[in-house]
């Protein structure tokens, strides 16, 4: 009996589904994309679609853990050679992104050190997230997060709220893909990643710079109160901010600071969906926010 058909009668006996094998492509094209690093196909070192490059050939890489996970029983971990005195230098990739030329994507992971629980790790890892048309270094052109002191060895939330904050996809109607890039000092310790999100944000602006330097969190809302983190602007004064209902008309308007998490209080108003924009000069970015009690 060929050992697939064996594998997929134990599993049905013991009433597990098996893990489906990949494909010969693995191309994302409905979102939020989720990747808790859990469903590993039998015979595969990770899930489908994703892949690792040893960009220094020293051994060392990024490789499924059982050890430490965020959630679920796995996370993605680059396991350091403390002794080596070899710096890091390896991706991971996700697969392929098919993105919409309209909408714009937003990346979430956790991320941890190695080292006692709760306790500052007593290495330093450094980490770059990046984007690009193919899962090469040469490709990936567009960085959208940079962490050069991860010591926390309890897991962190990175999106687009948290500091350092991760900026959004490029508007594009390409293939793209997003690495992950550790290049740490020689002999540091180990990176956790886990719980991966890419999701698709309802947003639009006149300039690309805005368009990077502002989110908007949670969305959506439950109260009707939003942190509106604006980073990066280079807002030479104090910036507007309305909001409108979906008849067009104001129902707030106030100001934000660049490089501050502002705060907007939209609990008086009723659920629904509602549209908040920026003004920095004759620059504007507007995105859809949603209120749900």
């Amino acid at each position: 009996m060929a050992a697939t058909t064996l594998t997929r009668r134990l599993a049905i006996e013991v009433g597990v589904a098996p893990v489906p094998a990949c494909g010969a492509t693995t191309t994302i094209a409905s979102f939020p994309y989720t990747e808790s690093f859990d469903i590993v196909p039998t015979g595969q070192a990770r899930p489908c679609g994703v892949t690792v490059l040893d960009a220094n050939g020293d051994g060392a890489t990024w490789a499924i853990s059982k050890i430490n996970p965020n959630s679920g029983a796995n996370s993605i971990r680059y396991a350091g050679l403390t002794l080596n005195n070899v710096a890091a230098d390896d991706w991971f990739f996700t697969p392929a992104l098919n993105l919409n030329a309209a909408t714009r994507y937003q990346v979430a992971f956790r991320y941890r050190g190695e080292g006692i629980a709760n306790s500052p790790s007593s290495y330093t890892e450094r980490l770059d997230v990046t984007s690009g048309t193919a899962a090469t270094v040469a490709a990936q052109t567009n960085v959208l997060y940079t962490n050069a002191a991860i010591t926390n060895t309890s897991y962190a939330l990175a999106n687009g709220t948290s500091a350092p904050v991760v900026a959004l996809l490029p508007a594009s109607a390409t293939t793209q893909y997003v690495g992950f890039h550790i290049r740490s000092a020689a002999n540091q310790g180990n990176l956790y990643i886990d719980d991966l999100t890419i999701s698709a944000v309802a947003v639009s602006a006149t300039s690309e710079a805005l368009l990077r330097a502002v989110s908007v969190f949670p969305n959506p809302s439950t109260t009707g109160l939003f942190d509106l983190e604006i980073h990066g602007a280079n807002a030479k004064g104090r910036l507007d901010v309305l909001v409108t209902n979906a008849l067009g008309q104001r129902v707030y308007t106030g100001s934000a600071r660049d490089n501050y998490t502002n705060k907007v209080d939209l609990s008086s108003l009723a659920p629904g969906i509602y549209h908040l924009q920026v003004r920095n000069g004759s620059e504007n970015m507007i995105s859809r926010i949603s209120i749900l009690k």
